[in-house]
């Protein structure tokens, strides 16, 4: 079939377009059993593969670190040096966000971030912050 520049394109099967993706999965993750995951959207099939390769660094820094909130929290303290206050926000586990900010100026921590580095853990927090001064500052 031509595209309109006159050159042959290619129509791929859905199958065809499925195989590609998922050797590309297999060259970041490797290989994992198809069986335990059908089922799943494409795109949240990547997702989910390529945090199972983090999962035995999660647990161990999960281990190190355990429920240690005010870790968030020094950093939160930390963070204030840019300028902009915080006086309302609390840790609360979150199944897909690092960080929140709601349209009132309540900020929400995940517990979870415990175990980023120091200049992640800031960074989501200063992000978060950021959201007081431009709530719609874009993606």
């Amino acid at each position: 079939m031509a595209n309109g520049n006159g050159k042959q394109s290619t129509t791929f099967s859905q199958d065809e377009i499925n195989g590609i993706l998922w050797r590309a999965c297999d060259t970041f993750r490797g290989a994992v059993d198809p069986s335990e995951y059908k089922n799943y959207i494409l795109v949240m099939l990547f997702v989910k593969y390529i945090s199972d390769v983090w999962q035995d660094h999660y647990d161990s820094l999960k281990k190190e670190y355990g429920d240690d909130e005010e870790r968030i929290r020094r950093r939160l303290a930390k963070a204030n040096r840019h300028g902009i206050d915080a006086d309302n926000f609390e840790i609360r586990r979150m199944k897909n966000r690092w960080g929140s900010c709601t349209k009132e100026g309540h900020i929400l921590l995940n517990p979870d971030l415990i175990i980023a580095p120091k200049m992640c853990i800031e960074y989501v927090i200063v992000h978060e912050l950021c959201h007081l001064q431009e709530h719609n500052h874009g993606p």
